[in-house]
């Protein structure tokens, strides 16, 4: 114990008398690292890069949580790449978020802070709409909740039904979307050519004229020829059983 100054109850310092020292202060707050510690205990690295500030390690001396001087902190490996890092090893799950009430549920928010004001925040909970779902939400403002005030974009129901556009989806793959068929983005699902994504196959249901479509376009370019089996099979309209090509059951005009 040396150099004990005013305001101070205890003050320990190594050999090199480096600046680094170990205090405790009036008012019972520890510092490690500094000698001005602002909270009950108050640590100060090294510097600003990769070194160690804080390190917990287990009873066989295995690091298991460090945070690195540039404030990365690692859980699972002593070299954090981010702020914060987890690595599982060889266990399945890395991050696991549960609720201590039975009426409340676990949430993740990703909070948007760019200053356009088309920015917004996302987030996931369980049991959202229904019990037993998880959902995707986007908030309906900048900076808004998206679990509080936001909109459901897509829901996974307890059954595995995957819904966009509606909290209920009733099919494996249930999408929900306003389509106009003379639009070149109004419709519900499109399928697009990897290398010249404007190329697809749309999907949708124009309730203005109550009929549903299926459109071949390179969009904004032109219409696109669309083949039905074009490595051979019959196609049936009206019939489950189509005897040949093209099989039509019902009035027919061609």
């Amino acid at each position: 114990v040396s150099n004990l100054g005013s305001g101070y109850t205890a003050w320990f310092e190594d050999a090199a008398n480096d600046g680094s020292p170990v205090v405790i202060d009036a008012g019972g707050n520890l510092g490690i690292g500094t000698s001005t510690p602002g909270t009950k205990v108050g640590i100060t690295g090294l510097g600003t890069g990769t070194n160690k500030t804080f390190v917990v390690a287990d009873s066989a001396n295995t690091t298991r949580f460090v945070i690195q001087d540039d404030g990365n902190v690692g859980i699972g490996t002593t070299g954090p790449s981010n702020t914060l890092h987890v690595h599982t090893g060889t266990n399945l799950g890395g991050l696991t978020l549960n609720s201590s009430i039975t009426t409340g549920n676990p949430g993740l928010k990703i909070i948007g802070t760019h200053s356009d004001s088309a920015t917004r925040s996302w987030g996931m909970t369980v049991s959202y709409d229904v019990f037993g779902d998880f959902v995707i939400r986007e908030s309906d403002a900048r900076l808004g909740d998206p679990l509080g005030a936001g909109t459901t974009r897509l829901t996974i129901l307890s059954g595995g039904n995957v819904g966009i556009g509606t909290t209920g989806p009733t099919a494996p793959l249930h999408v929900v979307q306003d389509s106009d068929y003379s639009s070149n983005t109004g419709y519900a699902l499109s399928v697009s050519h990897k290398t010249t994504p404007l190329k697809m196959v749309r999907f949708g249901y124009d309730n203005t004229i109550d009929v549903g479509f299926i459109q071949s376009t390179h969009q904004t370019v032109a219409v696109k020829p669309l083949a039905l089996n074009p490595n051979g099979g019959n196609v049936g309209i009206g019939t489950t059983n189509p005897g040949s090509a093209l099989s039509v059951v019902g009035a027919g005009r061609f």
